[in-house]
């Protein structure tokens, strides 16, 4: 389905750019005067920072700067937008000076941005410009509480007079939590009475508020939710003519079909919505109630990317590079990842950086190729972290640095990336236990690759009492984890020994049935790893 963000949520993001552009390990405090980043040790700072386009366009180019580690650049980006009077860049600007790091931290500069830009929205709110007082009353939750409900207020006593778009704010507002309570309850009412006053945005944020599962009865909701769409379509609102027909497709609220479905998306991408070409694309594809027709989802795909949908970029990437649909052409696969790249698609970022590490489709640029995966890591792609981590270990594109590898391979593991923690507890096992334990035992529950290493470490850990109370029984599993994987996967003679200490702990352990047959396998496998190095079996 097509989610919205919340201006709210956008609020936070700036919060947590900020925390992905702290500074590393080495990262010393800037003499007074000094031009540099935040961020990653060695992160480079862009210079001629320039708005190009609106000020949503700017703020947007402000955020791509932060998370290509240039707090300067974005600090003269929103500098040079407040002074122009746009309040987007004040709000953002305030933030900024106040979470960016040392290198652009300016408490009484945020509160001057802050200032004004509250001072502008309460401008253009007093013109009854209904989006600028949803923003002054998002601006004064975040950056300056009291006054919320004043704001709050003014938008509802709008809606009571037949203002649709202020209807639809003071939902956002109930939804987001912003001045009181997240009220699911409140937001659906004031959706309801935008979508009622013709507001195609109300009809669309109402009709996702009720797929959302949380009601009293869902399959009623989602009824609803169709109608809603139904509605927000009937007003030219893309974005709920999209969700009509995954609905349709999906049977949510709404008997299948997918005829009616397709037809619906086909028109929505024929009218600019590029998620809807991309739908598209993965009904014929997918060959959902249609023959599958792979030229024709490739067809869908190019015409989504051209709306700017980061989805379509990609499939059409894939496809191009597989040669569905079409003859294999790297070059333009290449193109299109790229452009999803652009679009802010994490995942493209490392598809580009994978083709120019191997030269497919276009020229050979190690030092390119780590760019993007550093950007796809900025992004919030642990895969791209994890690459970055890697590059740094071999010197591969980027200098060979122990401290920047420890710094992705820490943001790869917060990410979510498992063989990521189970080097980061490596790096930590001697000056934080506790934490190096607790990733073993992620990392080992999980059996990704390289897992075998933080059983081996937590069963040690474990048996040692390090990092936490001593338990055996746990030390017991992780040495049989890491004993007992298929043969063919072991390459470290060091496992024989987490065979022993598995068999050995069962041995000490209280009777079982199965004690002889288990202390059994796991010698036998410590035997078998060891003919595989050439060692002698145990005595």
């Amino acid at each position: 389905m097509h989610r919205r963000g919340s201006r709210l949520a956008s609020a936070f993001a700036w919060a947590a750019l900020a925390a992905c552009s702290s500074p590393g390990p080495r990262a010393a405090k800037a003499p007074t005067g000094a031009t540099v980043g935040t961020g990653a040790p060695g992160a480079t700072v862009g210079t001629g920072a320039r708005c190009d386009g609106g000020a949503e366009a700017c703020v947007r180019q402000a955020e791509a700067r932060i998370r290509e580690q240039d707090s300067v650049g974005a600090r003269a980006l929103l500098t040079e937008l407040c002074e122009r009077d746009q309040p987007e860049g004040c709000s953002a600007l305030a933030r900024l000076l106040d979470g960016g790091g040392p290198a652009v931290v300016d408490i009484a500069g945020a509160r001057a941005a802050r200032d004004r830009g509250l001072a502008l929205w309460n401008e253009r709110c007093d013109r009854q410009e209904w989006r600028a007082c949803y923003a002054l009353a998002v601006d004064l939750h975040q950056l300056s509480p009291d006054g919320v409900g004043t704001v709050a207020a003014r938008l509802a006593a709008a809606c009571k007079h037949d203002a649709g778009e202020a209807c639809r704010y003071v939902g956002l507002l109930a939804e987001d939590g912003v001045g009181g309570p997240v009220s699911r309850a409140a937001a659906t009412r004031f959706y309801g009475r935008a979508c009622a006053l013709a507001v195609g945005e109300g009809c669309f944020d109402l009709g996702l508020v009720l797929q959302d599962g949380k009601g009293t009865d869902p399959s009623d909701d989602e009824r609803q939710a169709v109608a809603a769409f139904e509605a927000g379509c009937t007003l030219r609102h893309l974005p709920a003519c999209n969700d009509l027909a995954l609905a349709w497709r999906e049977g949510r609220g709404a008997a299948v079909d997918t005829g009616k479905a397709l037809a619906m998306l086909e028109a929505t991408c024929r009218a600019g919505h590029g998620l809807a070409c991309f739908n598209a694309g993965v009904t014929y594809e997918q060959g959902t109630g249609v023959v599958i027709d792979l030229a024709a989802a490739l067809r869908f795909y190019r015409d989504g990317c051209r709306a700017g949908s980061s989805d379509a970029c990609a499939q059409q990437g894939h496809a191009l590079e597989e040669g569905r649909g079409t003859a294999i052409d790297l070059a333009a696969s290449f193109a299109a990842y790229r452009q999803a790249c652009a679009l802010e698609m994490a995942s493209a970022c490392v598809d580009v950086g994978r083709f120019l590490y191997a030269g497919r489709g276009v020229a050979e640029d190690e030092a390119a190729a780590a760019a993007y995966d550093r950007r796809a890591c900025f992004l919030g792609d642990a895969a791209g972290c994890r690459e970055m981590a890697n590059l740094h270990a071999w010197g591969t594109g980027v200098p060979a640095d122990a401290t920047q590898r420890a710094w992705y391979a820490d943001r790869a593991c917060t990410l979510g990336d498992q063989p990521s923690c189970g080097d980061v507890a490596d790096a930590i096992d001697a000056t934080d236990p506790a934490r190096a334990r607790a990733l073993r035992e992620r990392h080992c529950a999980t059996r990704t690759e390289g897992y075998q290493r933080s059983c081996s470490g937590l069963g040690r850990m474990a048996e040692a009492g390090e990092g936490g109370r001593t338990d055996r029984d746990q030390a017991r599993a992780a040495y049989e984890l890491a004993c007992l994987p298929p043969i063919e996967g072991l390459m470290d003679m060091a496992l024989s020994s987490d065979c022993e200490s598995a068999a050995a702990l069962l041995a000490a352990g209280p009777p079982r049935p199965d004690l002889n047959t288990r202390t059994q396998v796991l010698k036998a496998r410590a035997d078998a790893i060891r003919a595989r190095w050439g060692r002698p079996a145990t005595p």
